[in-house]
């Protein structure tokens, strides 16, 4: 549209009439009209963005990046943990499929999270530990896991 209004109001050097304006943007008179019309009045060729369409979200922006900053600073942390701090930091009672669509349209995974969490639990590393002390030194080996297998799941995400 905008071309089109640049192509009518342009120097005439090279005459182009309107129905040859119209063919090469594919467009009718009625658009051209409403396009100059609209460009006079507010400067942009663009409908205006509908402010207020559906349903108000239950969080609003300060929430989210409230959300997220628990999120990077701890992010081993299970969805029903960030809704009891969003309650007791925020005031904001949410149920957890608004934290999980919050996590989503912020880009990050809630099974990558949930992944990090169960690895990162205080029970199994402290039985990881337990296992681990049976054995002497001179008996643990260490493995380079470079060959490792890309499609199995313990190996997901520690890239």
């Amino acid at each position: 549209k905008q071309i089109a209004l640049k192509l009518h109001s342009r120097n005439q050097s090279i005459p182009l009439t309107t129905a040859e304006i119209l063919k090469i943007c594919n467009m009718s008179i009625y658009m051209l009209r409403r396009a100059r019309r609209r460009w006079n009045k507010t400067g942009n060729v663009a409908k205006a963005k509908a402010i207020g369409r559906g349903r108000p979200r239950s969080l609003n922006d300060a929430d989210v990046r409230s959300l997220l900053s628990l999120c990077w600073q701890q992010p081993v942390r299970f969805l029903d943990e960030y809704g009891q701090l969003l309650e007791k930091y925020r005031y904001n009672s949410v149920s957890l499929s608004v934290i999980h669509r919050a996590f989503i349209r912020a880009g990050i995974s809630v099974k990558r999270i949930r992944k990090l969490a169960s690895e990162r639990s205080p029970e199994k590393i402290a039985e990881f530990i337990y296992h681990a002390a049976e054995y002497s030194p001179l008996q643990l080996v260490s493995i380079d896991e470079m060959s490792k297998d890309d499609r199995t799941y313990s190996r997901l995400f520690g890239r």
